[in-house]
C-alpha cells in the first residue's frame, strides 16, 4: 500500500534541517533545506529570507533550478526531453524548446506556465519560448 503525503516537501525539508548530516553545517543543512520545501506549490518567501544575506541569493536560486527540473519530469516518465536552451538573467529565466516538442506535450507547457505565476509572486521572470529545429 503506497501512502502519499500532502505535504512532504514540508517534511523534506524538516528532515534535513534536524538531521545529523556529517560534513555540514547548520547554516548548509538549511539552505539545502529550502530548495526541497520550495519545490512544488507557493514559494515560502519567509524561509528565503530568513537565510543569511550571503546565501540569499543562492536559496531562491536552487529552489528555482529544482522547480524546473520537477516540472518538466512531472510524470516520471521518459518523454524524451528535447535540447533545452537555458538563458540566464539576474532575474529572469528562459526555457527555449524546440516548438514541436512544445506542442506535443501541451500539460509540461501549461505546468510551465503555471509556475511562471509562481515565480513571478517572488520577482523572477519564467519565460518558455520555442524555436524552429531543422
Amino acid at each position: 500500500m503506497m501512502v502519499i503525503c500532502n505535504q512532504y516537501h514540508k517534511h523534506g525539508a524538516y528532515v534535513i534541517c534536524n538531521a545529523n548530516l556529517n560534513g555540514f553545517s547548520q547554516q548548509e543543512q538549511q539552505l539545502l533545506a529550502v530548495p526541497v520545501r520550495a519545490h512544488r506549490r507557493k514559494f515560502p518567501p519567509g524561509e528565503i529570507r530568513s537565510q543569511p544575506q550571503r546565501r540569499a541569493e543562492q536559496a531562491p536560486r536552487l529552489a528555482i533550478l529544482l522547480r524546473i527540473a520537477v516540472t518538466l519530469n512531472r510524470g516520471r516518465a521518459d518523454i524524451g526531453l528535447a535540447q533545452l536552451d537555458v538563458r540566464v538573467g539576474k532575474n529572469s529565466i528562459e526555457l527555449i524548446l524546440p516548438s514541436d516538442w512544445l506542442d506535443f506535450h501541451p500539460l509540461t507547457r501549461a505546468y510551465l506556465l503555471t509556475e511562471a505565476e509562481y515565480l513571478s509572486t517572488i520577482g523572477y521572470c519564467l519565460t518558455v519560448s520555442s524555436k524552429q529545429v531543422p
